[in-house]
């Protein structure tokens, strides 16, 4: 009898033991949330949201590579000094056969498409648990945010790893995701794969019909009242960045009549929201503004922009790590025009280095992307056309 309760009770310590294992196995890490408890709360879809961005500005993308060094070489940009070895050069001569070049272009489309990735996951929660969560009105502004990071992304690797589109947009190019993919897409054409990218811009355009940069502008002040979310528009996807974007994407197809009138419909709201920079404010010694802040429609916010400046621009580079241009391509681009706001105030002469000034203020961090493609918003560093031979392309799943 004593044995059998003995045994009794070691059994029923065990059993206590293991419901209590099966609690405590059962409990969320407090650092961690699941998918729901994300997009259930207010605050945290808005902080999904931001990660988003933060991605965007990785130096694989268009913290880096997509806007200041490995786009910018293809263009012929920069100067390679004969000793440089590597990436650089090989990019520059378009080596696509050599073994950095091709991690390089792996880098810019394995972490687009990761980005790409993101956003469907995203833009997937919100339609399953956010419905109920938030109003109306954020919900479209959130979604077609989203929709619209989502087609400028596709339509830059469509520029950059499709055929040349004028000469034949019908040969294979990349492939195209509105969704999670569990597996590979197939290499669509260069004309279907626009097609998804004018269908998404369109319907990231009618998300934000309401935006509050239409009727407020970008708002460059917080005001900490629970809806600071919703301002510093020029560091979102915004209305009027989506209408230059199609613009962009017509103009690239070809249809240079849409893009024109799309371009200059965009254009009248921009005028009384955007207005050109003060030329005393790129002047003055503190706190100068060469981002032109005032003009940037959208843009990203990148923390070790000033890092990347001093590892890739400054005076003290040596000659086979240094990006710089030649005088004389500062000239052909400037056409020996240094008076232009954006030659004397980019470029100074450092010994017989032309090297890029830069002062680590709030406005020096944004990034300004080309989404102001043809009139009056013209942004040194802006890829404005694809180079005419594309580099080979990686046919990997986003993961």
């Amino acid at each position: 009898m004593k044995q059998f309760i003995i045994k009794i009770t070691f059994f029923s310590l065990l059993m206590a033991g293991l419901s209590s294992c099966k609690k405590w196995l059962d409990l969320q890490p407090e650092d961690q949330f699941t998918q729901e408890q994300v997009y259930t709360n207010p605050t945290r879809i808005a902080q999904a949201l931001n990660g988003l961005y933060a991605t965007l500005s990785d130096n694989n993308m268009y913290g880096g590579r997509m806007s200041m060094t490995t786009l910018e070489l293809l263009a012929q940009r920069y100067f390679i000094n004969a000793g440089a070895t590597g990436e650089r050069p090989q990019v520059q001569q378009y080596a696509y056969d050599k073994t950095d070049a091709q991690n390089a272009f792996e880098a810019i489309w394995r972490n687009s498409y990761n980005a790409v990735s993101d956003i469907n996951e995203f833009i997937g929660s919100l339609e399953t648990y956010s419905v109920s969560v938030l109003d109306a009105p954020t919900l479209a502004l959130y979604k077609g945010e989203a929709i619209g990071l989502r087609s400028m992304i596709q339509l830059d690797m469509l520029r950059l790893f499709g055929p040349v589109y004028r000469t034949d947009s019908t040969l294979p190019a990349v492939p195209y995701y509105n969704k999670v993919a569990t597996a590979l897409s197939p290499l669509l054409p260069a004309n279907q794969a626009m097609d998804s990218i004018l269908r998404d811009l369109r319907m990231a355009s009618a998300l934000l019909a309401a935006d509050p940069v239409i009727t407020q502008g970008p708002m460059h002040t917080l005001l900490y009242d629970g809806r600071d979310f919703a301002r510093l528009r020029n560091y979102r996807m915004n209305y009027y960045a989506v209408q230059l974007l199609l613009a962009r994407a017509e103009l690239y197809r070809g249809n240079t009549t849409n893009a024109l009138l799309i371009a200059e419909t965009a254009l009248q709201g921009t005028t009384r929201w955007f207005p050109w920079v003060e030329g005393s404010r790129t002047m003055i010694s503190v706190d100068p503004d060469r981002v032109y802040y005032t003009e940037v429609l959208m843009g990203l916010y990148h923390a070790k922009l000033a890092e990347n400046h001093k590892a890739w621009f400054a005076a003290d580079v040596t000659d086979a790590s240094i990006y710089r241009p030649e005088q004389n391509v500062l000239d052909a681009t400037f056409e020996g025009y240094g008076n232009d706001v954006r030659y004397h105030d980019s470029w100074v002469l450092s010994g017989l280095k032309v090297i890029r000034p830069f002062l680590n203020t709030r406005r020096q961090a944004l990034i300004r992307h080309g989404t102001s493609i043809c009139l009056c918003f013209a942004i040194p560093n802006c890829i404005t056309s694809q180079p005419s031979a594309s580099p080979t392309r990686q046919r990997r799943l986003p993961t």
